[in-house]
């Protein structure tokens, strides 16, 4: 879907969502491949040591899910001046599914602000951000030439 920023008005809702369920093999991947050792992601008796449940996905992997919303809605994301704020407001544990979705909330001369969220299969919100757009110009490029 390609969607210029001057389409969007407040009170948009991103007109679809990203939803993950985070599976063990997933989770042992993305600790191997950035080096995690902090046993809180795959230690339940040490999680649960610190007040958790069990042991704690990643924040990054729920983020991810915003970056993608993102892409899929607006094609190549991010620009040069787009800007992204995550905070991580619960847990997700693994076998959790999560669904990233947005809304805009404000459009000026300099871009759009929207507002993001992810919820666990529960409805529970566990991620919030917001993310400022910046104005884009609809691709009048084409690969073909006469």
């Amino acid at each position: 879907m390609e969607i210029s920023t001057t389409t969007i008005a407040e009170g948009y809702a991103i007109p679809m969502t990203v939803s993950l369920t985070v599976e063990p093999e997933m989770m042992r991947a993305f600790c191997e491949l950035i080096d995690d050792k902090n046993p809180a992601h795959f230690d339940d008796e040490f999680a649960r040591s610190k007040g958790f449940s069990a042991a704690i996905v990643h924040g990054a992997i729920g983020a991810s899910l915003m970056v993608r919303l993102l892409s899929q809605w607006l094609g190549a994301w991010p620009d040069n001046d787009d800007e992204i704020d995550v905070a991580f407001v619960a847990p997700i544990f693994v076998g959790d599914t999560v669904t990233a979705q947005g809304r805009c909330v404000s459009v000026d001369d300099e871009g759009s602000n929207c507002e993001l969220w992810c919820e666990n299969q529960d409805g529970k919100t566990v991620l919030t951000g917001s993310v400022r757009i910046a104005p884009r110009q609809p691709d009048t490029s084409s690969s073909y030439r006469a």
